[in-house]
């Protein structure tokens, strides 16, 4: 099973011409991640929000206690309704936790008449540390998910996992991803401890640089969740990946400026975009 076409094309929209664009990930009954702030993502960006849930996560900001596996043909079922009635303008892979759901999303991908961009959270562990990929799903992830993204937007420790070297500076780093999935990647530096947060994007055009002045003291909770979901929206809505990308570092950055403590132990980010004045 292997799947190569990564080809960005505007697909068609509905009736009302807003793009449906479909988000897979996790459930976080907070609202601060996963699904629940894919969608809220999308409303803030005017596109049409749709949902597959790959698993159940027990969680707050800050903590996560649990993650429930969705049974792979209860994850097909979802995705293969949505691909019957709604013609599908830009899809965002989340949280999969397992073999099992990441074939259950091949097989579903395998029958789009014509797949649409898709963009990748390689979501490997939490923020506090909490695994969410064993080494077999991970190394599937790698063969078969990695090399169909249209981006894929790890931080600098999934980097480092995907890779399995922890050697590389910033930049070197990004371009060997791009080298080893053949996907564009966006690189991001949010986590370093540096004055600047650089996101550093790899395509088979070169390498482009974006940056945002680095935010010291807040962690917020669902940051990589908000800005792969806004690149996905935007790519939906006819922007091209670097325009997204250049966009979507504005609207993480006063999301976190903006974000506010009201549950859990860390931040939650401020998902009113419409209200940032961009």
């Amino acid at each position: 099973m292997r799947l190569v076409s990564k080809t960005i094309t505007k697909s068609s929209q509905n009736m009302n011409n807003t793009p449906n664009v479909l988000t897979i990930a996790g459930s976080d009954p907070s609202g601060g991640a996963g699904v629940q702030g894919d969608i809220k993502v999308f409303q803030s960006l005017g596109v049409n929000g749709l949902s597959v849930i790959t698993c159940i996560t027990s969680q707050v900001p800050g903590h996560v206690n649990s993650v429930y596996p969705i049974h792979k043909k209860k994850i097909s079922m979802q995705i293969d309704l949505l691909n019957e009635h709604y013609q599908i303008s830009a899809i965002k892979l989340g949280l999969l936790n397992s073999v099992e759901s990441i074939e259950a999303i091949l097989n579903s991908f395998n029958k789009f008449d014509k797949r649409p961009p898709i963009i990748i959270d390689p979501i490997i562990n939490s923020s506090k540390g909490t695994n969410f990929l064993n080494s077999e799903a991970l190394n599937l992830y790698k063969k078969e998910l990695l090399p169909i993204a249209s981006l894929y937007t790890p931080n600098l420790h999934e980097g480092e996992t995907l890779l399995g070297d922890k050697t590389l500076a910033h930049e070197d780093m990004a371009k060997r991803l791009y080298q080893e999935f053949q996907s564009p990647v966006v690189l991001k530096g949010g986590h370093s401890n540096k004055e600047k947060a650089i996101d550093i994007y790899v395509d088979k055009n070169g390498v482009s640089i974006f940056e945002s002045p680095m935010i010291k003291n807040l962690d917020p909770h669902g940051t990589g969740c908000f800005y792969s979901s806004s690149i996905c929206a935007l790519v939906a809505l006819g922007y091209s990946i670097q325009e997204a990308i250049s966009k979507s570092k504005i609207y993480i950055t006063k999301a976190i400026t903006k974000s506010a403590n009201i549950g859990g132990t860390v931040n939650s980010l401020n998902y009113n975009i419409s209200e940032f004045n961009t």
